[in-house]
């Protein structure tokens, strides 16, 4: 059985480089890849938390928590919600707690200067 309600769906994205020994903080866009590896996962997205940085000009991020469906999910993704909000995907656990069987998982959405 899974999440019982869902307010929203999601699409996650996968971006993989393809140069075996590049380094991750210095991605070659010639190099990447980004695969939707599930589309239309029943979700819901917490009402998320905000804190605004002034260090280099306005940065928001905005932090919530992801309940859904279990999928093919894992920290780095892109989840892209119903309403077109891009959140990145901090951490993301499978649980099973009295027989739903639903992933958990920290969501960050950064807009502004960074």
């Amino acid at each position: 059985m899974t999440i019982p309600v869902a307010t929203t769906t999601i699409a996650v994205a996968r971006t993989t480089d393809t140069a075996s020994l590049a380094d991750p903080y210095d991605l070659d866009p010639s190099t990447t890849s980004t695969a939707i590896v599930a589309s239309g996962v029943r979700a819901v997205i917490s009402p998320p938390t905000a804190t605004v940085g002034l260090v280099g000009g306005a940065r928001e991020e905005y932090d919530a928590k992801l309940t859904c469906d279990p999928c093919d999910i894992q920290a780095g993704d892109t989840v892209t919600d119903s309403a077109g909000n891009a959140w990145t995907v901090l951490w993301a656990l499978p649980f099973d707690a009295f027989g739903l069987d639903h992933v958990q998982g920290g969501l960050r959405m950064v807009s502004g200067a960074t």
